[in-house]
């Protein structure tokens, strides 16, 4: 006796972000204190710059929105969270600051640092 069971494709509702798009958005979601780091971009050998933006992690990340963020931090993947932020690559327009995040733009065509950022948070802004 063969048994048949129906099996349904999931369904999924597209959420409509900040920016109007309906790609993937992960909702503002804010706790209080600093985000874990997040990082969507990773420079390539044919893309060697590096742009985290809040705009771009909201499609992977939920963390409170812009009007709730404090600071920010920035530092390359898998360099600890203590401490002092290492220098900026010499061959590269290099930016961290919280109304742009963060840019590394390459000079010379080489590859800048894979990097990450995180936000602080006030909840009751």
């Amino acid at each position: 006796m063969l048994l048949y069971f129906s099996v349904g494709i999931p369904s999924f509702t597209k959420y409509i972000g900040h920016d109007g798009s309906t790609a993937s958005h992960h909702k503002v979601k804010c706790v209080e204190g600093w985000t874990p780091w997040m990082s969507v971009n990773t420079p390539t050998s044919t893309n060697p710059n590096d742009i985290e933006t809040s705009k771009g992690l909201r499609r992977a990340y939920s963390f409170c929105d812009e009007g709730q963020q404090t600071a920010i931090e920035c530092k390359p993947v898998g360099t600890g969270g203590v401490g002092p932020s290492p220098s900026p690559p010499p061959y590269a327009d290099y930016q961290c600051d919280l109304e742009k995040g963060l840019r590394c733009i390459s000079q010379n065509n080489t590859q800048c640092p894979n990097y990450e950022i995180r936000f602080a948070c006030n909840c009751r802004k």
